[in-house]
């Protein structure tokens, strides 16, 4: 009678996991490098789960993860296990391949594992106390085998470890949730106030410090990177609102801290005390960019080899943290210029000659804008939008109407430069707007890539004044001007012009109403009655550098 072969029952990933001890993203990762089959996704039976399908494994995938387990504090590498796993082996575990199994130091089989089935060895692998010491014994092979390629190929997607990026206020500008769950322990992309996600803010928050035990650790980590900017001094106005004790406790971490050796990618680790008395060892990936500093925490038990091809390929990396950093609500100005009797100048024009000069222009005025620290905003046919972020104590406000001056008197040179190469009588003006607000402010793809944008009516505002100047005015907002300081705003010339009996007249330092500006028949009347009622001035020139 001969014996049927018993089915081997299946098990749930859940089911895995809990048995394991391995997270879900690890899982993942193990059946990515083809250590373990794909799971069979099935119908639950009834009332078991509230789950429509459920991923199925075979039962000796459990002592496949133990054996992976295993092989890891061996302190054998993952290219290895690896090989091990997948070498002349099929997923599902079955082909008969003999082995002699792992070796004791002394260089003999271990006793009753020679000539067993991959099955026999997997439902087997449990750690050996009897070889345990203070130093992981080393594990000779029969035939050793190379470091394979995993084929791994991370993005900032795939990575289920935590990491965020810093700029270099040391505000966090892009988080994912495994770093909000597992570090901070807060929704930290609710965040809108940039100074409010400055990350020795949040470590000194009561959800940090409740969740991770020796978070001092953490403090250490970030401080040394401050140290190679700044010194101790800066402690004290790190975040706005610091308190003395929290300054305090920084500036006594500070001066026992040693900077870390120079490189563009670090790597240190950390172990995390968590609240409920586990331990968590990370390896902490630093990676340092013009915008910023990204940081990754990699598993311990986690299969993130492709990091360092990841960190290689620094310009995709930025590019896809800067189109996902998070709106912030940041006070700002926004600078918009228009190039006067565009449609008239274009008709007048063939097209490659009306194209080069708009190229041309913004050519010649790249310069000013980087000058004054503005940021691209995005290029509308002949307009243009800039924005001058506030910034700790920065001038934003100087800077953007020393910008719109000094774009003035460059247009006067690039106007007589293109009259005298067409023989025309054209003058070329851009007629500009600014304002002043705080509005949430990030990143959108554009058609030409990404592009910095603001959300709310303080770009509309600016756009609409763009339409009011004319022969290349400037107009700037009362709410603008009442946000500087006296002896920032007496380093300009500001006023309205008015028309009295003896014909126009300019008074300084007032203020008018859109609406009293507009002519009767101003082309732009429909969209400026918008803002009728705002009161605006004309900029017209620096007149000193206050003290």
């Amino acid at each position: 009678m001969t014996s049927q072969r018993k089915s081997t029952p299946d098990v749930t990933s859940k089911e895995l996991l809990e048995k394991t001890g391995i997270s879900r993203a690890t899982l993942n990762n193990y059946i990515k490098m083809g250590m373990l089959p794909k799971p069979v996704v099935k119908i639950p039976g009834s009332g078991t789960t509230r789950a429509k399908r459920i991923g199925y494994f075979p039962e000796w995938v459990v002592s496949r993860v133990h054996r992976i387990q295993r092989m890891k504090r061996e302190g054998m590498s993952m290219g290895l296990i690896v090989g091990e796993m997948t070498e002349g082996r099929e997923d599902n575990g079955r082909n008969e391949v003999r082995d002699t199994g792992p070796e004791r130091p002394d260089g003999q089989p271990v006793p009753g594992r020679q000539g067993l089935t991959a099955d026999e060895r997997d439902r087997r692998a449990e750690p050996d106390d009897s070889l345990s010491s203070t130093k992981p014994p080393e594990r000779p092979r029969r035939h050793p085998l190379p470091e394979r390629k995993t084929g791994l190929n991370l993005d900032l997607d795939s990575i289920r470890a935590p990491a965020y990026l810093l700029n270099y206020n040391f505000e966090i500008e892009w988080i994912n949730e495994s770093a909000e769950e597992q570090l901070f322990h807060s929704d930290v992309r609710s965040i809108r106030i940039a100074d409010d996600r400055n990350i020795f803010r949040l470590f000194f928050r009561w959800e940090f410090q409740k969740n991770m035990k020796n978070w001092e650790e953490m403090v250490r980590i970030h401080l040394a990177l401050v140290k190679e900017r700044h010194g101790v001094e800066y402690l004290s106005k790190i975040y706005e609102g610091i308190s003395q004790g929290e300054a305090g406790f920084l500036e006594k971490c500070f001066e026992k801290i040693t900077v870390s050796p120079a490189g563009v990618v670090r790597r240190t680790s950390v172990r995390v005390r968590c609240s409920d008395g586990s331990e968590k060892l990370y390896s902490v990936y630093v990676t340092f960019f013009r915008e910023g500093i990204f940081f990754i925490f990699e598993y311990e038990d986690a299969i993130l080899e492709g990091i360092s091809d990841l960190l290689k390929d620094r310009a995709a990396v930025i590019k896809d943290l800067i189109s996902l950093k998070m709106p912030t609500m940041i006070p700002f100005c926004v600078l918009v210029a228009d190039l006067q009797d565009s449609c008239r100048i274009c008709t007048e024009l063939p097209p490659e000659e009306y194209f080069e000069i708009v190229n041309d222009m913004w050519k010649a005025l790249e310069e000013t804008y980087r000058k004054y620290y503005g940021i691209y905003g995005k290029h509308v046919g002949d307009g243009m939008v800039y924005y001058f972020l506030k910034k700790g104590d920065s001038r934003y406000l100087v800077n953007a109407l020393s910008c719109a001056l000094e774009i003035k008197e460059r247009m006067v040179e690039f106007s007589q430069k293109w009259k005298v190469r067409k023989q025309w009588f054209n003058t070329l003006y851009l007629n500009i707007g600014l304002n002043e607000g705080e509005e949430y402010f990030s990143t959108v793809r554009g058609s030409t890539g990404l592009e910095f944008t603001a959300l709310g009516d303080t770009i509309n505002c600016a756009a609409r004044l763009s339409g009011l100047a004319r022969y290349g005015s400037i107009f700037a907002t009362k709410n603008l001007v009442n946000k500087m300081a006296e002896k920032d705003w007496k380093q300009f010339r500001m006023g309205i012009c008015k028309t009295g009996h003896e014909g126009p007249v300019f008074i300084e330092n007032v203020y008018s109403r859109v609406i009293d500006l507009l002519d009767e028949d101003h082309r732009e009347q429909g969209k400026l009655l918008d803002i009728g009622t705002l009161p605006v001035t004309e900029v017209t020139a620096r007149i000193g550098c206050g003290g």
